[in-house]
């Protein structure tokens, strides 16, 4: 009922977003699908955030979990960190998600939630879907250090969304990724309908201040001219200017 043409539009994505979720035995396959790709799940992505650590994802427990052992336990009945780490994963508003992963930055819980999101994308738990990896990765360019860097690196040889995702993902990250493992990305993705992909390896590069690489994307019979194009772009400004990125 409350999906009905009759309800107001927030309502009608609300109770879509929820209908969505429902078991298959409940409702029927075709059926969640539908309202799944007409709606995105934002309503279950916003209660989310507000729901109790017993809602939460296993791998935001597992994160919360780490964040409580690096604080001795003090933190443990403190709702600010935990929401952080929720919104930093799952807001729906992007300078909420980048305000939230700078304060875990400069957080003593850094390193810890670092290395917890490291360990999740190496050895997934179960029942791990698409949204919440995508979020880890995002999170892990924020606030990890270059010793994190090969957790990202090994979802390069992964489907092209993952790879896109850990490139930008590295993209912020201290350190640098060989050149091989860009050679390897673009052998394994260098068909066409790539460029998605493509882009995000040279935003990569290009952050990281890897000239080699830059040079490979302008010279790669894999890449698209407009890709190449934006290498040459880049290996055309002063060194200055490129060292700057990160700063």
């Amino acid at each position: 009922m409350l999906h009905a043409e009759s309800a107001s539009r927030p309502v009608r994505e609300a109770a879509a977003d929820l209908l969505a979720t429902m078991p298959s035995q409940v409702l029927p396959q075709g059926t969640r699908r539908r309202l799944a790709g007409q709606h995105g799940h934002r309503t279950v992505i916003a209660h989310r955030l507000s729901t109790p650590v017993v809602g939460d994802p296993p791998a935001v427990t597992r994160l919360l979990d780490a964040l409580v052992a690096a604080a001795t336990g003090r933190h443990h009945d403190d709702g600010l960190a935990p929401r952080l780490v929720r919104q930093a994963l799952f807001s729906t508003d992007s300078d909420m998600r980048v305000v939230a992963a700078n304060v875990l930055r400069t957080s003593p819980f850094r390193d810890a939630i670092a290395d917890a999101l490291a360990e999740l994308l190496i050895a997934p738990l179960p029942g791990t879907d698409a949204v919440t990896e995508a979020a880890l990765i995002n999170l892990l360019g924020s606030l990890g250090a270059q010793r994190h860097r090969p957790a990202l690196e090994r979802l390069l040889c992964a489907a092209p969304d993952r790879a896109a995702a850990a490139s930008f993902a590295l993209a912020h990250m201290p350190g640098g990724t060989d050149l091989a493992a860009w050679r390897r990305v673009l052998a394994d993705h260098g068909a066409e309908g790539h460029e998605p992909l493509h882009r995000a390896v040279l935003y990569a590069v290009a952050m990281n201040r890897d000239r080699a690489a830059l040079t490979l994307l302008r010279t790669s019979a894999t890449t698209s001219p407009d890709v190449a194009r934006r290498a040459r772009w880049w290996l055309d400004l002063p060194e200055a200017l490129i060292s700057s990125a990160r700063t």
